[in-house]
């Protein structure tokens, strides 16, 4: 299973990973982003208003997952702003192969 299938063709795919929420890249990296929750918000509110046609993907850190950890997203709150959540390991190296590096601008420039 490819957790891109569903995207269009020519549809840029958007893997977002998530984090511990209380990991220092969330408390330190960011001026708008703490939780993964804020994640989610901010990218699609970053393409929505950038008109970029894009397919999101969600996958949350596996110690939210599995241990309980900070950081926990319903899936229903999380396809409020993505188009899927997936946290199967067996999808990465599809997903690997399908995602490019890309740095969105989701904190305010100093």
């Amino acid at each position: 299973m490819d957790a891109f299938d569903q995207a269009k063709p020519g549809q840029h795919r958007i893997l977002l990973t998530g984090q511990v929420d209380s990991d220092a890249s969330l408390k330190f990296d960011s001026l708008v982003i703490f939780r993964n929750v804020d994640l989610l918000a901010n990218v699609r509110q970053w393409i929505t208003e950038n008109n970029i046609d894009a397919y999101l993907v969600y996958k949350p850190h596996p110690d939210v997952v599995q241990a309980g950890r900070q950081g926990y997203i319903p899936e229903s709150k999380a396809l409020q702003y993505v188009d899927r959540v997936t946290t199967r390991v067996g999808e990465e190296p599809s997903l690997a192969k399908k995602t490019a590096e890309n740095s969105l601008p989701l904190s305010n420039p100093v």
